[in-house]
């Protein structure tokens, strides 16, 4: 497609559709240009910057699904089971009175073999719809962040990231990890969610 040629029928299509009010349709129209990846993406983006303000979310959803590579919030490797729990992101202050964004993800697994298992966190990146982070998973030391589960006890273990309060309450945004288990990399993201504010 040429700069600034209209997009083609189909895809025009699909954005008239995430613009309507048939919620099915919305839905089918995000899932089909979140398909479509960075051509998609392209877009979204550009119909975004159009939208009136009561229907940017759902281009935001859409960009922020493009952008996490993945709409997996669990994955199965062999007899192991992980998934993401819930997420949080806010604005809150320090002791010292400075103001900072707090990322929370909580995330859930267990084995069902007889062999522990270990996971370790390889990447992760803060996403919004105009700006990414990469955040760290790495401790102090430099230690990988690993997590070991013993066969049959299922646990829970929290992701925590302080970053500096680039980002106003109210915007929508994700988290994409890649994940090491069993000798595969597996990438999975957190839901969607509004940059809250502590008071």
């Amino acid at each position: 497609m040429l700069p600034g040629a209209p997009p083609p029928v189909q895809e025009a299509e699909l954005l008239r559709k995430l613009a309507g009010d048939d919620e099915k349709e919305q839905a089918e129209a995000a899932d089909a240009l979140v398909r479509k990846g960075l051509s998609g993406r392209v877009l979204v983006a550009k119909a975004w910057e159009k939208a009136p303000a009561a229907k940017k979310a759902r281009y935001e959803d859409v960009l922020l699904r493009i952008d996490a590579g993945t709409d997996d919030t669990s994955f199965t490797v062999g007899q192991f089971a992980l998934q993401i729990r819930d997420a949080s992101f806010t604005q809150e202050l320090d002791p010292e009175g400075k103001a900072q964004l707090r990322l929370k993800v909580v995330f859930e697994g267990s084995t069902i073999g007889e062999e522990a298992v270990t996971v370790t966190l390889t990447r992760a990146d803060f996403l919004l719809p105009k700006d990414r982070m990469a955040l760290l998973v790495t401790g102090s030391k430099g230690e990988s962040f690993s997590r070991k589960f013993d066969p049959m006890v299922p646990k829970m273990f929290d992701y925590v990231s302080i970053l500096p309060p680039r980002w106003p309450p109210g915007s929508r945004a994700v988290v994409a990890f890649e994940i090491a288990v069993a000798g595969k990399k597996v990438l999975v993201r957190s839901k969607i969610a509004l940059i809250g504010k502590k008071e």
